[in-house]
């Protein structure tokens, strides 16, 4: 297996819009632009993404990661949070954050099996009224 962890291109587009069903396209596009995805491929194929953004204008966080199914449970997740890593520091942060839903148990576990730390919760109405969890992991 060929692991390539990168900031996405432009002809990650249709791959990212395939599967970024949460954030509209002139967003992504965006995104894409701002070099705010990370993509992963295995044997020059896409597997996943991670999409960041940046709390204060500042601090990247963690918006959404996305891996095929069958391509799980392979330290993909962990190696596009390391490429993540690596921008925060050369941007000279200290950490960089992220959240799951509160009733998500797996993606918490994960989380904390890569370093990060539980910070906070939000109780919110939207979209649901299920907490927030928030997570930090220092560079």
């Amino acid at each position: 297996m060929k692991l390539k962890i990168s900031i996405a291109k432009w002809n990650d587009k249709n791959f990212i819009l395939n599967h970024d069903e949460y954030v509209a396209k002139k967003t992504m596009l965006e995104k894409i632009k701002r070099k705010e995805y990370i993509i992963a491929k295995v044997n020059n194929k896409s597997v996943g993404f991670l999409r960041f953004g940046y709390f204060w204008s500042k601090i990247p966080i963690i918006e959404m990661i996305r891996i095929e199914e069958n391509m799980r449970k392979q330290g993909i997740g962990r190696k596009m949070v390391k490429l993540l890593k690596k921008i925060a520091k050369k941007q000279k942060n200290k950490f960089i954050l992220s959240s799951s839903t509160g009733n998500e148990k797996e993606p918490q576990n994960w989380h904390k099996k890569i370093g990060f730390k539980e910070i906070g919760k939000i109780n919110t109405n939207y979209p649901s009224k299920i907490p927030e969890v928030f997570f930090l992991k220092e560079i």
